[in-house]
């Protein structure tokens, strides 16, 4: 259980080979400022946003599975000296919906 973000990215490159994340109050992964961020495997459970991708950063997933968020991916621009989030996604299970800004692009491969 996280009060916050359960995994939160900043300024680098980064690589996940599994994750299992439970009870994020707030986004299962957020990936921010120019990141790169490369996950094999992710479970997210009981998050508010799955997954946030913002301010030119990068996220490459293989397999995903999302149960009981509100909200799978969230793509955008937050700080005016950035661009918007960009996500390529192999397979990703998640019933819920995405979020996307005008500056971003999520991309099902």
């Amino acid at each position: 259980t996280a009060g916050n973000d359960c995994i939160d990215v900043s300024g680098g490159n980064y690589h996940i080979k599994n994750s299992y994340l439970n009870n994020c109050k707030d986004n299962g992964i957020s990936i921010g400022e120019q990141s790169i961020l490369n996950i094999q495997n992710a479970f997210i459970k009981d998050s508010n946003y799955a997954m946030s991708i913002k301010d030119l950063s990068k996220l490459y997933l293989k397999e995903g599975k999302v149960d009981n968020s509100n909200i799978c991916l969230y793509a955008y621009q937050k700080k005016q000296e950035f661009g918007g989030g960009y996500a390529s996604i192999d397979n990703l299970d998640c019933k819920s919906t995405n979020l996307i800004d005008t500056n971003s692009i999520i991309k099902y491969n």
